[in-house]
């Protein structure tokens, strides 16, 4: 079996819950991620903001699937509260039921940004073993253990999701979703990018200062999320007896031209000198390009699939 592809870590761990119960379809849920929320201002760009994400995806979650995140977080009570209501939920963990942790990368071995960059990140928290909390992180494709220090430096708050009381996606949802979000431009991550590193190399009499790559290279994180593209686009061709391969060609394409675009920034980042912004521009034209093209073909998949007749989803009892 294909391992999934990182896009988004809250939605990934929501993915690893539906596919690990195995009756419903986890693909609705990435719909709309590509324009799931990122900051961009005078200091380049980031994925995470202390703003709260406008599409709220746990509510998203209740409504495709039902009511089943229930939040056992209790803010006014202190971490140290938490963490020992945390760990109760480990002794009484039933099928079926399974608990996610936002967590701070800085204190995570296993990531990247450990002792460098404060993050937030979620992973699910599978059971407990004296000091060892045993956990699977799908966004960063690990499972393993995290030492007790760790996890109380860490922990920032947590939620369980109890697939009992879960139903298959509901597709009037899905259709709302769909027909008030997307539209055939693209996501507003190529434009900012492409103004932030324009304006840059302006503002520098036309080179590259030594901190653009690192203003901007959270876009390759954020770009991740493009592959949601896909994952939508099969699951609505797959519904609805539409070919995907156009879409799914474009979405790979648009992957790559992604990956060209930021090792050219990294490029002129390492050499410091004047910049000609010809070959950047047309790299981000073909971004463009390559996703109104996948734009296009989600659009036409959608269209095929909400043609078919479905039956009405029933809330569980």
């Amino acid at each position: 079996m294909k391992k999934p592809v990182p896009v988004h870590c809250l939605l990934d761990c929501l993915a690893s819950v539906l596919r690990e119960d195995g009756r419903f379809d986890s693909r609705p849920l990435y719909l709309g991620v590509w324009e799931a929320y990122f900051e961009s201002n005078a200091s380049g760009i980031s994925y995470y903001s202390d703003q709260a994400d406008p599409k709220d995806w746990l509510t998203r979650f209740h409504q495709i699937y039902g009511a089943a995140v229930h939040n056992w977080h209790h803010y006014p009570s202190g971490k140290a509260a938490n963490l020992k209501r945390l760990g109760e939920i480990m002794e009484n963990t039933v099928p079926q039921r399974f608990t996610l942790v936002m967590a701070d990368l800085y204190f995570i071995p296993h990531a990247r940004q450990f002792r460098s960059r404060h993050i937030p990140h979620y992973f699910i928290v599978r059971g407990r073993t004296g000091q060892r909390w045993h956990i699977r992180d799908p966004y960063l494709d690990w499972e393993g253990d995290l030492s007790d220090s760790a996890m109380s430096e860490a922990y920032e708050r947590g939620f369980t999701v109890d697939m009992r009381s879960a139903h298959p996606p509901d597709d009037s949802f899905i259709r709302q979703f769909f027909d008030v979000g997307t539209g055939p431009s693209p996501s507003r991550l190529i434009t900012e990018l492409r103004n932030y590193v324009v304006r840059t190399i302006e503002k520098n009499d036309g080179a590259a200062p030594g901190s653009l790559f690192a203003s901007v290279q959270d876009a390759g994180v954020i770009a991740k999320r493009l592959w949601g593209y896909s994952l939508v686009l099969h699951y609505f061709a797959e519904g609805g007896g539409y070919d995907p391969n156009v879409g799914s060609c474009a979405a790979g394409e648009l992957a790559k031209e992604w990956e060209r675009l930021l090792l050219m920034v990294a490029r002129y980042d390492i050499a410091r000198g004047q910049v000609d912004l010809g070959p950047f521009l047309q790299r981000a034209d073909r971004i463009d390009e390559w996703e109104r093209v996948v734009k296009g073909e989600l659009i036409q998949a959608y269209e095929h699939w909400r043609k078919v007749p479905r039956t009405k989803v029933k809330e569980t009892p």
